[in-house]
């Protein structure tokens, strides 16, 4: 199975067709889940060069640990990912990196527009800037990754009331833990409506 998420050319936004993150094995393509979708699987490599993601990005590793190099500016940054460890990648954020050697992953794309629906009520979220934060160790994120991956290998079988429940605590957590600016501090600028 080919992997349905969307990586673009970061400088010309066309679709990067030869890239591949593998076999996917699991994913959420059939389930009717709105505005957040996943994928289990895993790879001899991965070694996107300047891409971006549409959506708000997660990956986390699910295999042994690996050495994970991404780009700062004109060289190679190196960390490990230990299993669970994550990396998150706001959208539109572009992005190179290479892991060399099997690996075994869960990815999660979540769209700005899913994010600001769910947080409606927060105004100031269609406006909010997030960082990139690599080797995350975020055990709410990783429990919440791991619930919607239980989810898609049985099928969905508690249905889309289940997921959007979910996809509704992976956006407040992503708010709350990866705005560059503390949510609270924007509330008080822009009051709340009651």
């Amino acid at each position: 199975m080919e992997s349905r998420i969307s990586f673009v050319d970061s400088q010309t936004l066309t679709p990067k067709s030869d890239l591949s993150v593998g076999k996917i094995l699991v994913s959420s393509r059939e389930l009717a889940w709105d505005g957040v979708y996943l994928e289990k699987g895993e790879n001899e490599e991965f070694t996107p060069d300047n891409v971006t993601v549409p959506q708000h990005y997660f990956a986390m590793n699910t295999g042994s640990a690996i050495e994970w190099e991404w780009q700062d500016g004109n060289r190679f940054k190196t960390h490990r990912y230990e299993t669970g460890d994550l990396w998150v990648n706001p959208a539109g954020m572009p992005f190179s990196h290479r892991i060399q050697g099997y690996n075994q992953f869960v990815l999660l794309t979540l769209e700005p527009a899913k994010l600001t629906e769910l947080l409606s009520n927060q105004p100031w979220v269609e406006r909010q800037v997030f960082r990139r934060q690599h080797q995350a160790k975020d055990r709410h994120l990783q429990a919440l990754m791991q619930a919607l991956l239980i989810e898609a290998e049985m099928g969905g079988p508690n249905g889309r009331l289940y997921a959007d429940t979910l996809t509704t605590a992976i956006a407040t957590h992503f708010v709350n833990h990866y705005s560059l600016e503390h949510p609270g501090e924007l509330a008080q600028l822009q009051p709340l409506e009651r």
